[in-house]
């Protein structure tokens, strides 16, 4: 009876089959194999993981990053397919793995737009999904999408948010994930001197993941703010436009945002600016009607 059991797995006749393949692929690029790992997802996406969807789904998306890895041409081919594979099996996961892997990929062809655009997809649906094993990995993508754009303070407080997220889960990556990492960081160190590189990987590191999460989005819609008007007013602005509207003085605000009252003066004449009005009398008139809706 083993001896069938075992001809019937050969045989692609068992649902496991390709779950096995995926595990024996990880484990080579975990030995630091690649090609190895390579050779056997090949095989595992040409024979359509015998009828397994998921897994060809996996494969797919598997393939795409051991590709990348070694930089070959055909990595987007597998990534597009392991998302178009997920999206039909509706499995956000495999989306947002696809998505970290294509991101890559673009920020190494010179796209630093299309990289963040899909990074900050795949983080969205990693931080609302709870799919916390690939959250390293998508902080460490975002570090080296910073560092493209020269953004070093905020790649290495990137890099350090990842390291606190590895060792609060318990994940080690592939070691080509590694030397990536480490070539990332050294590549940062050399454009900060080394005060400044440890302060932002000791301020990464002190973030729990879901602060390190909420940090990067908010970080994003920061820079994606227009220079005047409403839409350019950050959070701590509104708040302090709907005091100052509902007649509160600087002291007041001051005590009531825990901030003190220069830091109030400071972020009003910011708000003054960006609307165009010069005094409180004028902000008021100017946020009537408004407050309600601004979010």
């Amino acid at each position: 009876m083993r001896a069938v059991h075992a001809q019937t797995l050969l045989h692609g006749g068992s649902f496991a089959l390709p779950w096995i393949e995926l595990l024996l692929a990880q484990a080579d690029a975990s030995s630091d194999d690649l090609q190895a790992g390579r050779a056997r997802l090949h095989h595992l996406v040409t024979a359509e993981a015998w009828g397994a969807a998921h897994a060809l789904a996996w494969a797919h998306a598997e393939l795409a990053e051991v590709l990348r890895l070694l930089g070959h041409d055909d990595a987007a081919e597998h990534g597009t397919r392991a998302i178009d594979c997920a999206q039909r099996l509706q499995n956000r996961w495999l989306v947002a793995k696809a998505q970290l892997t294509l991101g890559q990929l673009a920020a190494e062809c010179g796209r630093p737009g299309d990289s963040e655009r899909l990074l900050h997809e795949a983080l969205a649906a990693i931080h609302e999904h709870g799919y916390r094993l690939e959250l390293p990995g998508a902080l460490e993508a975002l570090a080296d999408v910073a560092a493209r754009r020269e953004r070093h303070t905020e790649a290495a407080r990137l890099l350090g948010a990842a390291e606190r997220s590895r060792d609060q889960f318990g994940l080690v990556g592939w070691p080509a994930h590694r030397t990536a990492v480490a070539e990332l960081t050294a590549r940062v160190g050399d454009a900060l001197d080394p005060g400044a590189l440890e302060r932002a990987l000791a301020q990464g590191r002190a973030l729990e993941p879901d602060a390190a999460v909420a940090w990067v989005r908010r970080a994003r819609g920061e820079r994606k703010r227009p220079r005047h008007g409403w839409e350019s007013l950050t959070p701590t602005e509104l708040e302090i436009v709907r005091q100052a509207a509902a007649g509160l003085t600087n002291p007041q605000i001051a005590d009531r945002l825990f901030v003190a009252r220069a830091t109030v003066k400071t972020h009003l004449s910011h708000i003054y600016a960006k609307l165009g009005v010069r005094n409180r009398s004028q902000l008021a008139a100017h946020a009537a009607g408004r407050l309600a809706s601004v979010k």
